[in-house]
């Protein structure tokens, strides 16, 4: 509204009757802020530390699986794919890697599938690290096949939609800071979930979980990376589509409530019918890309 110099009343009017203002004002308020190796030291850290336990007694037929919500463009990505693919190198047996890589801002995702960026982004990367994982293109730098190859990018949101699972190292790194504490609460549980026995959770430098000691122990303080503790989570709230659909939901409206509100009863009743009694499913674009999830998939991603 600001930048528009418009009244507020009058853009709040604006808004409810254009959607795409609403969508253009909900694509202002995300924050893609990303750098290649950002706090070079914490992702030196990562590599010397984590990196190797990650593929420890793993074989052929075996995954490493790596999540990183909040991805924004890419770029913080990219670099965990390049250091996973550096440290491949010296094994003999590879095991498969599947770098999960989600955000909610749509237009974010395009850049980081697109893996193309201009010279200046890559500052930070290396120049042996710019020879062999990049190609130059146009005064551009593409992100070459063998490290793109690793990342799987879809949109997806931590409070929203249904945990990944049996990951073994969850980077998420600046995204926190945005959160307030009641978001924080519902979402560092969520990571615990998410991990594997002992599965890594690497922060941003500014970011802090202290308050979460019984689920996570720190490995190293100064660069924020920390190992799942072993307790379990007992009432956990995951986030899961469709739940606000279940009866007797908990602080959710009635299925007459929700009617009187707008929602076609139509609509509810095949959602029920469609949670109840279909098999979990999650549907993909052309590309392998992960566009939506039913409730209750959590065990097989």
């Amino acid at each position: 509204m600001t930048d528009m110099t418009m009244d507020p009343f009058t853009d709040l009017e604006r808004l409810r009757q254009d959607p795409q203002e609403v969508n253009a004002l909900f694509r202002d308020l995300l924050i893609s802020v990303t750098n290649f190796f950002r706090d070079a030291d914490a992702f030196e850290a990562l590599a010397r530390m984590v990196v190797p336990k990650l593929f420890e007694g793993r074989g052929a037929d075996e995954v490493v699986r790596v999540w990183v919500p909040g991805c924004a463009t890419g770029e913080e990505v990219f670099s965990l794919a390049i250091l996973l693919r550096e440290h491949m190198d010296g094994l003999s047996a590879l095991p498969r890697v599947q770098l999960f890589a989600t955000d909610i801002d749509d237009r974010a995702l395009s850049v980081a599938r697109a893996a193309r960026y201009p010279g200046p982004l890559l500052d930070s990367v290396s120049p042996e690290r710019r020879a062999r994982f990049f190609t130059a293109d146009n005064g551009s730098y593409v992100v070459t096949k063998e490290v793109r190859d690793l990342c799987i990018f879809s949109s997806h949101s931590v409070m929203r939609d249904p945990p990944f699972s049996r990951i073994d190292l969850i980077s998420c790194r600046n995204l926190l800071i945005y959160f307030g504490s009641e978001v924080q609460n519902q979402v560092i549980p969520v990571f615990h979930y998410a991990l594997r026995p002992e599965g890594y959770l690497f922060l941003g430098t500014s970011e802090n979980i202290s308050q979460f000691g019984d689920l996570f122990a720190p490995m190293e303080k100064k660069h924020r990376i920390f190992r799942r503790r072993a307790n379990g989570v007992s009432g956990i709230r995951l986030p899961m589509t469709l739940a606000h659909l279940r009866p007797g939901h908990p602080g959710q409206p009635t299925m007459r409530q929700t009617t009187a509100n707008g929602l076609a009863l139509r609509q509810i009743v095949e959602s029920q019918v469609l949670e109840r009694f279909a098999p979990p499913f999650v549907v993909v674009n052309r590309d392998g890309d992960v566009a939506y999830f039913s409730a209750r998939t959590g065990k097989y991603l």
